[in-house]
């Protein structure tokens, strides 16, 4: 976000059911570790009374882009308690990637100013999830569970640009120390279907929606604002689909996964978007 004075601103198993397409892969192992490669976009957006260039409050939103491909080490244990349970974890390595950060007022002349910077940021992140197979109707599994994930960036310098009526007045590079964590917490329910393809392999599709996805952004600005986070929190609807290869009991137990994932906004005044797309390899030790 920019950094003029305002209100409140910031920088720019064990094998239970073998018709289960959920058990079935835990039937060739209980612990996998493997690799995941993903495309990830995701963009926050929050309006809020500020100021530019006025003395008092006017109608104001920033928006923040953060680009987070990047490679993960993922782990999965599957086991049963009382039904089939997948809890796993994965984390990413450090990046240095894009990251945006602009303001927008609207004074009351009708002038229309955005600010803010564009550059790139360190970021990584850390995912954990509890799936569990809630029961069956014929090959249909169906599912449910909890995702958390929280992503940290430091941004570096940036490139900061201040337009009035979309003509670019200023622009510079600021130092100014900004970090930002996005927390992001999904309770999804699904199903999954799967079937046996080629010799030694089965195909699983399957799909999950997180209607009441939390996204929450904490921003500090040590310089300008020490000791103080400023915290802003959208709810989104996120919808995932996968494909999974995985081989059947008797084989090298490895699983291939491709996953697309997408948020989209309820309101247009406090929003978290994502696109998401990863292909992931396991193997069971």
């Amino acid at each position: 976000m920019s950094r003029p004075q305002t209100a409140q601103t910031c920088r720019t198993c064990r094998r239970v059911r073998p018709s289960s397409s959920f058990s079935t892969t835990a039937a060739a192992q209980t612990f996998s570790i493997g690799v995941e490669a993903a495309r990830d976009r995701f963009t926050y957006h929050f309006e809020n009374p500020s100021s530019f260039d006025t003395p008092q409050l006017v109608p104001h939103f920033f928006e923040q882009t953060y680009v987070a491909d990047n490679l993960w080490l993922v782990a999965s244990l599957r086991y049963t308690a009382g039904i089939p349970w997948q809890t796993s974890g994965a984390a990413t390595i450090q990046r240095t990637l894009p990251a945006t950060d602009y303001d927008t007022f609207f004074d009351p002349d009708g002038t229309i100013v955005v600010s803010g910077t564009s550059g790139d940021a360190d970021i990584r992140s850390l995912r954990i999830t509890q799936r569990g197979e809630l029961g069956q109707a014929g090959r249909v599994a169906f599912v449910g569970g909890y995702t958390v994930r929280f992503d940290r960036a430091n941004f570096g310098v940036g490139h900061k640009t201040v337009a009035r009526d979309a003509l670019v007045v200023e622009a510079f590079d600021v130092t100014t120390p900004e970090r930002t964590s996005s927390l992001v917490q999904e309770f999804f329910f699904g199903a999954t279907v799967g079937r046996a393809v080629g010799t030694g392999w089965r195909m699983t599709l399957g799909g999950e929606a997180a209607p009441t996805t939390t996204a929450r952004l904490a921003i500090e600005l040590p310089e300008k604002y020490p000791g103080q986070q400023f915290v802003f929190v959208a709810t989104s609807l996120t919808g995932t689909a996968h494909v999974t290869f995985s081989r059947t009991p008797g084989h090298l137990p490895v699983e291939i996964s491709i996953d697309t994932a997408h948020a989209w906004q309820y309101t247009s005044e406090n929003s978290f978007t994502r696109d998401r797309l990863s292909a992931r390899v396991t193997i069971g030790l």
